[in-house]
């Protein structure tokens, strides 16, 4: 009695709205999930998180054609919430996605190397 309801800020986000499917790439991954996590490495510090899901969903909804998708969201929260972006933060990403990359660069390498040898 009096306060905020127990169910106030959260926010429950989905790759796609309900009765259709999302899409992946079998190399690159989810759509919804490559592009929230760059949108959130790019902008994450600096946008809200309703404005972070704004430029996720309209990178989705545009990114193939040919794979048509529209990520949705819910909403409850009570205030602009912004994640906060350290130094040693931003040393750990730097980081991870440089180790991602070079996995990436390796398995693809992989991956034509043993398609050359089948064809």
């Amino acid at each position: 009695v009096g306060g905020w309801p127990a169910i106030s800020d959260y926010m429950v986000a989905s790759a796609t709205i309900e009765d259709f499917v999302s899409f992946r790439s079998t190399v690159e991954g989810s759509f919804f999930i490559r592009h929230l996590c760059k949108v959130l490495q790019d902008y994450g510090h600096e946008k809200t998180l309703a404005d972070v899901m704004i430029i996720v969903n309209n990178k989705v909804a545009g990114h193939r054609q040919d794979y048509p998708s529209q990520p949705e969201y819910t909403s409850t929260m009570s205030k602009k919430f912004r994640f906060r972006r350290t130094r040693q933060s931003t040393i750990n990403g730097v980081e991870k996605m440089t180790k991602n990359g070079l996995f990436n660069l390796l398995q693809n390498q992989f991956i034509a190397q043993k398609i050359a040898q089948e064809g």
